[in-house]
């Protein structure tokens, strides 16, 4: 089974080959990290709900939703949903509706609800 990066979406043959190795794209500046949600797509952005086919596709376009004013960040989670928010615990069909919703208990990004994984 194939492991991919959250951060560049690059596919390796194993988990070990992936986590040893660097990548450009770790705002962290340090190795790849593993993507821990379904590897089949499709891939969903946490700050606006998008969808893409492969993860690649995903991180290397920006999103003007990201608050870090970044690319496109992977929601590791079902992508099939339900979308609930990890403030208030109010849920959605999908996960664009979830993060473009105003949520009053949420502390930061502009008090958009967050999803849970």
């Amino acid at each position: 089974m194939s492991e991919l990066c959250k951060y560049c979406g690059r596919e390796y043959r194993d988990a070990r080959s992936l986590l040893i190795n660097s990548c450009s794209a770790n705002p962290n500046g340090r190795n790849h990290e593993l993507f821990e949600g379904d590897k089949n797509g499709p891939f969903l952005c946490v700050h606006c709900g998008r969808a893409y086919r492969d993860l690649r596709s995903l991180v290397i376009n920006s999103c003007s939703s990201n608050p870090n004013g970044r690319n496109h960040e992977p929601f590791e989670g079902n992508p099939n949903g339900p979308f609930v928010c990890k403030f208030c615990g109010r849920e959605y069909r999908d996960l664009r509706s979830l993060v473009i919703n105003s949520c009053s208990r949420n502390p930061e990004r502009g008090g958009h609800h967050s999803p849970t994984r």
